[in-house]
């Protein structure tokens, strides 16, 4: 433990060595202060009179509110319906927390566990221990979830939808007890400033649609803006600049900004505001990558981010009509980098850690459906493809943009995203689609970081990404079949804290049973990978991708892992793992099923799912067999595999299979990914000799045989390799197609000049290039390059043109 502390010593910058000084000597000061009773002044920032401060309208114009409440009325009489219910079982405390229902008495326990009804110790927030796990307590984000209160605009929406004064009586009720029950700086509420900062951006919104009850009475309002002042006073001493820079800090900021913004009258309020706006515009370049997408590298912390930073420019854009400038550029790319990486399911990839959180409340179809923000997104920056992946705007998105933004969202042209696989290069993720409607193939590479901030060396640092590298996901026409599995929990039992976040809970290679980083405790890693992407190239129906990370390098024998994935539209995927270094080691390829209904192939050693009606399957073929052992598991007692995360503690059976072989290095792996429809496959794989120039072990030819016709693959490290009889490629990567009648029908090079079959040159170029395909298409032979070249030689009439 001092030795991890002299190591993030030395890491930290003089700046940040004097700030968490600093901090440590305001908490000996806060504490000081409690003790003599001076955080419990809560009239401090306030106005004489209070009745002069309304809680204004995050969003939108009262009067514009009450158009879109008979917009809801007149077409959204499901989404009512469904607000009112929800609205009813809070009236009746019932409360919903990670898929399960915490039921109270007239009183509200704010301070005690949900699920075991223990009480947190009311001691000054400091002395709370929250970073141990479940320390007998329970397991803190039930008892955050609960008061974070994001329930409290669902009862303001049915205020407004019914005119009930019921609703706004239970809301505001809840509220007065808590500030009762949550002395400031006293106890499990007030232990971390997010948490803080979640709660009163959802008490704005509430009070503001609560404005106009009897219930909200002058002495009432001045006790919640007394209170709003507290958080606001609690954030700003809190701010995670160095314990959590990501979405802690911008969730954190925008809640400054918001509380003074919108509650002007409050003493700090301009200086809440100009701070928590500062911290926004200077940290978002921070947050996110080039392409938009969070330098967390975790999807659901990605949207927590993205939500944040558009709560904070939809106040901005209400209360001063500045529409954030750059900040609404940054807050467009990160909407792409969402439209992206959705699924043809409309789901996202569950990557890295996740915990339901939200930055508002907000309906949501499903816990991975994120395409509310695109939405959103078309009625913000008028995008017409954010429109066509989004759909039609949420009907609970009325609140934030308003009948005008409605408009403006109906008056949007859909257009399909341009192109259809897509490099998003700076967060290191890849996707190879078929296209983009409901039923394409997709396949999602993660050649990433783990996270930002994560030590290479042997310190310890807190993230929310995953030892995931090159790891791989894929739907078959658009149902997911290979996913991963998600995360479960922060605070329960360790062997599954571990096992969904470490490499064997991911689609990609374990070796000598290892974890690609160091597990260091709850969120915590040290010897982080460093990912390489080497090639990324997409050439009309071929995509082709290869990275590389050095988790085990820190072996006693070091090992890389380089992985290439190529796409052949629309028939299968290849996936070529290689392994380098010396010695014998054990590898392990793992494949995580979205379903526990699979099928094994004894005879070909191949696994695929057998889903309802055959309506969508895929197949897990490898190519090579001897010395390969396949495993299948599917759920049980322990964390061994087979299980997937759809939630927050929440997990389900699902099958995992592993292709596990011992051998010496180098050595290399093919595995083909077959999307099919129907009972089987249809494919078969055969391994074909290959000799080459260094006659190295990596080096491969195998032959994919599919109904038409049948695919040549060659992976060759030397400078000129013979495969299938007196078939020559210099490439790195070739393969060559065949209709039934064996005629060529195309065929693919990488890195590489020429092809040649029984002495005569398919393709020969002037120079090497990163890639070119040739495709006979009516009697014609079209090739296409990665770069400009000259064709010497292709077989039969050609036209030539460069990749765009």
């Amino acid at each position: 433990m001092k030795r991890d502390l002299l190591r993030k010593l030395r890491r930290m910058s003089p700046h940040e060595v004097r700030a968490r000084a600093r901090y440590a000597f305001t908490q000996f000061g806060e504490e000081a202060g409690h003790l003599f009773g001076l955080d419990k002044i809560v009239d401090a920032d306030l106005p004489e009179n209070t009745n002069d401060q309304s809680f204004i309208d995050p969003w939108i114009e009262r009067d514009d509110q009450q158009t879109v409440v008979s917009r809801l009325r007149a077409g959204h009489q499901e989404y009512v319906a469904g607000i009112v219910k929800a609205a009813d079982a809070l009236c009746r405390h019932e409360f919903e927390l990670f898929g399960m229902v915490a039921r109270f008495g007239p009183s509200v326990e704010w301070q005690a566990d949900p699920v075991s009804g223990r009480k947190w110790p009311a001691e000054f927030h400091t002395r709370v221990r929250i970073f141990d796990g479940n320390s007998g307590n329970g397991d803190v984000k039930y008892v955050w979830e609960l008061n974070r209160h994001q329930f409290l605009p669902v009862l303001g929406k049915a205020y407004r939808l019914t005119n009930d004064e019921k609703y706004a009586s239970a809301g505001l009720a809840l509220i007065d007890n808590w500030v009762e029950a949550n002395p400031c700086n006293v106890g499990i509420n007030w232990t971390s400033a997010l948490e803080v900062a979640v709660r009163s951006l959802a008490w704005c919104w509430a009070c503001a649609l609560f404005e106009g009850s009897p219930s909200l009475t002058p002495a009432l309002r001045r006790k919640i803006l007394g209170s709003l002042s507290q958080h606001a006073r609690y954030i700003e001493r809190h701010l995670s600049f160095y314990f959590s820079p990501y979405n802690h800090l911008i969730g954190e900021a925008t809640a400054l900004f918001v509380i003074g913004s919108l509650l002007p009258s409050l003493r700090r309020a301009a200086r809440w505001r100009e701070r928590g706006w500062a911290i926004l515009e200077s940290e978002m370049p921070k947050q996110y990558h080039e392409d938009g997408g969070t330098v967390e590298q975790a999807t659901g912390y990605h949207h927590f981010t993205l939500g944040f930073h558009l709560h904070a420019l939809l106040v901005r854009r209400r209360t001063s009509g500045e529409s954030g400038g750059r900040l609404w550029s940054t807050l467009e790319k990160a909407l792409e980098f969402s439209m992206h990486m959705t699924r043809p399911d409309g789901s996202t990839p569950m990557i890295g850690d996740a915990d339901e959180g939200k930055a508002f409340s907000f309906v949501q179809p499903d816990l991975w459906d994120f395409r509310m923000f695109l939405g959103l997104g078309a009625a913000l920056f008028g995008r017409g493809d954010f429109k066509k992946i989004g759909g039609a705007l949420p009907a609970d998105a009325g609140w934030l943009v308003g009948d005008g933004g409605w408009i403006a969202h109906e008056a949007v042209r859909e257009e399909t995203p341009h192109g259809t696989s897509h490099a998003l290069e700076s967060s290191g993720y890849y996707v190879m689609r078929t296209g983009w409607e409901p039923q394409a193939h997709y396949l999602g590479f993660d050649c990433g970081e783990l996270a930002a901030g994560v030590s290479a060396q042997d310190t310890p640092s807190a993230a929310h990404g995953h030892a995931d590298a090159l790891s791989i996901e894929v739907s078959a026409f658009g149902e997911p079949m290979l996913v991963d599995p998600g995360f479960w929990t922060y605070n329960g039992a360790e062997e599954w804290h571990r096992y969904f976040r470490e490499t064997e809970g991911h689609n990609t290679v374990v070796v000598d049973g290892r974890s690609q980083a160091e597990f260091r405790g709850r969120l915590k890693w040290s010897n982080a990978p460093r990912t390489e992407t080497h090639e990324w190239l997409s050439l009309g129906a071929f995509d082709y991708a290869e990275g590389s990370h050095s988790g085990y390098q820190r072996l006693a024998s070091p090992v890389t892992h380089l992985r290439t994935v190529a796409f052949v539209k629309p028939h299968y995927w290849v996936v070529r793992d290689e392994l380098t270094g010396e010695g014998k080691h054990t590898l392990e390829r793992c494949f995580h099923f979205a379903t526990a209904e699979v099928l094994r192939d004894i005879a070909a050693n191949a696994v695929y799912t057998r889903l309802m009606n055959g309506r969508a399957n895929l197949a897990v073929v490898p190519v090579e067999r001897d010395g390969v052992k396949l495993e299948l598991a599917r759920g049980g007692p322990s964390s061994a595999a087979g299980w997937l995360a759809v939630g927050y503690e929440r997990k389900v059976q699902a099958a995992a299979a592993k292709y596990r072989s011992t051998c010496l290095l180098p050595c290399a792996f093919h595995t083909v990914l077959v999307p099919f429809r129907g009972d089987a496959p249809g494919v078969r794989v055969a391994n074909r000799p290959i000799e080459s120039d260094e006659g190295s072990p990596l080096d491969r030819a195998f032959e994919v045989s599919r109904p038409g016709g049948s695919d040549i693959w060659a992976f060759s490290s030397g400078r000129t390799a013979r495969f299938h009889n007196q078939w020559f490629t210099d490439g790195r990567t070739t393969c060559v197609q065949l209709n039934e009648a064996g005629q060529i029908t195309g065929c693919v090079l990488v890195s590489g000049s020429r092809i040649e079959i029984d002495g005569e040159p398919i393709i020969e170029l002037d120079r090497r290039v990163r890639a070119a395909t040739l495709s006979v298409v009516g009697g014609h032979t079209i090739v296409e390059l990665s770069e400009p070249a000259k064709v010497l030689t292709s077989a039969g009439e050609r036209t030539i043109r460069k990749a765009g």
